[in-house]
């Protein structure tokens, strides 16, 4: 069933996309056209950086975190190079 649901969604998105294509060819002049695609494509690139970023930073995280634990303080501890990693990087991300 959600295969079926997601396969609609598509459609709809299809169909809205070449809809949106018609719409911006008849009522946008060259000049608005230039300003609606340069600002999807900056957004676009933004949100892929973003996704990118993510997931590169969780796997950083998980990988230094494998030679970590919690102790009964709820502190992190172990290796000290692993922690000394893991705390660049929550400082890299917080100034980002």
């Amino acid at each position: 069933m959600a295969i079926f649901f997601t396969i609609i969604a598509r459609l709809v998105q299809g169909i809205g996309g070449m809809a949106l294509l018609f719409l911006i060819s008849k009522f946008l002049t060259i000049e608005e056209q230039g300003y609606y695609f340069t600002f999807g494509s900056v957004v676009a690139i933004q949100i892929f950086f973003e996704l990118g970023l993510n997931t590169i930073i969780t796997q950083f995280a998980a990988h230094e975190n494998a030679k970590l634990k919690w102790n009964e303080f709820n502190q992190i501890s172990g290796d000290k190079i692993s922690l000394s990693r893991l705390s660049s990087l929550l400082h890299l991300c917080l100034k980002i």
